[in-house]
Order: structure tokens, then sequence, then C-alpha cells
């Protein structure tokens, strides 16, 4: 019987979409300038069931606070929440899947694998040794995370020219976030 290999690379991983919508707003009237935006973005990884949805919002306005325009702020806010479904794992780890995808025999057809588990519920997979990779069908499906982040990023300046060649600016900002993982 000769020797069939596979493409297992082309078998597992598939193509990621990425759809990015986004709607913007800004005016300026007598000095004082508004920007407003929301920006979504929803995107399908390589891997079976990996996605990220991402929402950012920001608002930023400048105005001058004297009618000689020497005194100016300019304040800047940015609001951006990401949901992340079965991130691929990454690093030396036998759930990684590129790992294992990659060094797979290409005798081996890992479509075979994707009824992951036996009548007990044990991974099925080739390799039986002491440190094997792990099933990339069995990782998808019983090894998935989830993550939630919130960031909010703001800026604020407050500027004075004394001459049109020379400004002093005063500027503060903050970068805050928090991350649940499940």
């Amino acid at each position: 019987m000769p020797l069939q290999t596979y493409d297992n690379i082309d078998a597992f991983f598939h193509t990621g979409t990425s759809f990015n919508e986004g709607v913007s707003f800004q005016q300026n009237v007598n000095g004082t300038s508004v920007f407003a935006s929301i920006n979504r973005s929803d995107d399908a990884g390589i891997t079976p069931e990996s996605k990220l949805n991402k929402t950012n919002v920001t608002l930023r306005a400048t105005t001058f606070l004297d009618k000689a325009e020497k005194w100016k702020v300019d304040a800047k806010v940015n609001y951006i929440n990401m949901n992340a479904h079965n991130r691929p794992i990454q690093g030396v780890n036998p759930s990684n899947a590129f790992n294992t995808i990659y060094g797979l025999p290409r005798s081996l057809n890992v479509k075979e694998f994707k009824s992951s588990v036996d009548e007990e519920g044990n991974m099925i997979w080739w390799d039986a040794s002491k440190n094997p990779q792990e099933n990339p069908y069995w990782v998808t499906k019983y090894r998935q995370n989830n993550d939630t982040r919130n960031r909010l990023l703001g800026n604020v300046s407050l500027k004075y020219a004394p001459t049109n060649w020379f400004d002093i600016e005063l500027r503060g900002g903050t970068d805050y976030y928090t991350t649940t993982k499940k």
C-alpha cells in the first residue's frame, strides 16, 4: 500500500475574517473643536471557534479659554471593550494547536481525530507518549477560554502661549483597564 500524505494545515486551519465598521463626527465652531467616533471590529480566527470582538468609543474636545487665544485646553477620552473567545494557546505547550499541526507527521490525517473523545470521554490522539501534544480538535472544544477587557484611556492638556513663538503646556493622562478571564 503506497504511503499517502495529507495537508493537515489546510484541513485544520481555516481562513480568518475581519469585519470593521465605524462612524465619526467632527465639528469646529468659534475655536472649539469636538470629535466623536465609535468603531466595531468582529474577527473570527484561523483556529476553530476563536473570535475577537472589539468596540472603541472616542471623544475629544479642544477650545480656547480666552478671546486672545493664549489659553487652550485639549481633552480626550477613549473607551475600549474587547471580548475574546477561545484564543489559541501559545508557546511551548502541548495544547498549542500551531505546534501540533505543524509537527504532525504528514502520513497522519488530522481529520481522523475530529471526533476527539472515546466512549469513556478520554482524548483520542495518535501520540501515546509520556508528554504528547494534545489533539487540536479536543483543545478547541475542551480547553476553551474567554476574556473580557475594559480599558479607559484619557488625557488632558492645558497650554498657555504668551507669545506666538513660545508656549508652556501642562499634560496629564491615565490608562486604566480590567481584564476578566474565564
